[in-house]
């Protein structure tokens, strides 16, 4: 090998080793350089995927603190007009008894029932010891009878009841329009003595 190759190969060996040393360098700065561009994006989608899930749960959070308010102000609305249905059943049925007792007043006010149950008294203190298990039939007067019945009756009517009875202070049972198996018998002792109309005889007998 002459020396003009020599000095040839050692020029191109003293240029490529530099060009070849210089590529590596811009390889390895590109190649970061890119490897940084790439995560500064996937950080930057990071970033915005972050932003978007806060946003999605706090949109829910707030949907849900809305259906709270909304299952809160239902069932307010719900307890006051179920105490506002009370209140007004309460009202009716305090009105009814209360028609009811009006009505026991104006019927002890009336002269008939009054001579009727004045009437009865002395029969009354004659049996006071006496279990009435047996049908009691007091009667009066045919006309006097008729004119109390004409009088409970247009009670009846004007009021809509099924049945009234004259009833003594002491539990006897004196008259009722239908006449049924009641008439005569005691509410304090006999078969009637549990009955719904003992209970509320001896209710009306303490001032309810």
């Amino acid at each position: 090998m002459n020396i003009r190759t020599k000095l040839l190969i050692t020029a191109l060996a003293t240029g490529f080793i530099p060009v070849t040393i210089i590529g590596g360098f811009a390889f390895l700065e590109s190649r970061d350089a890119f490897l940084n561009q790439a995560f500064s994006h996937l950080e930057s989608v990071r970033d915005i995927k972050k932003t978007q899930l806060h946003a999605f749960f706090a949109e829910r959070e707030s949907d849900m603190h809305i259906l709270l308010d909304m299952v809160a102000t239902l069932k307010q609305n719900a307890f006051q007009k179920l105490q506002a249905v009370q209140n007004s059943q309460k009202a009716q049925l305090e009105r009814y008894f209360q028609e009811r007792l009006n009505h026991v007043r104006i019927l002890s006010q009336n002269h008939a029932i009054i001579e009727t149950l004045q009437q009865f008294q002395p029969v009354e203190q004659d049996h006071k010891h006496k279990t009435d298990d047996h049908d009691h039939k007091a009667t009066s007067s045919s006309t006097f009878e008729k004119h109390l019945k004409k009088e409970l009756k247009q009670y009846q009517q004007a009021y809509g009841y099924d049945d009234l009875f004259l009833i003594t202070k002491t539990g006897q049972i004196v008259y009722t329009l239908k006449q049924g198996t009641e008439l005569g018998r005691h509410l304090l002792n006999g078969p009637l003595k549990n009955s719904h109309l003992s209970q509320a005889f001896k209710k009306g007998l303490n001032g309810i």
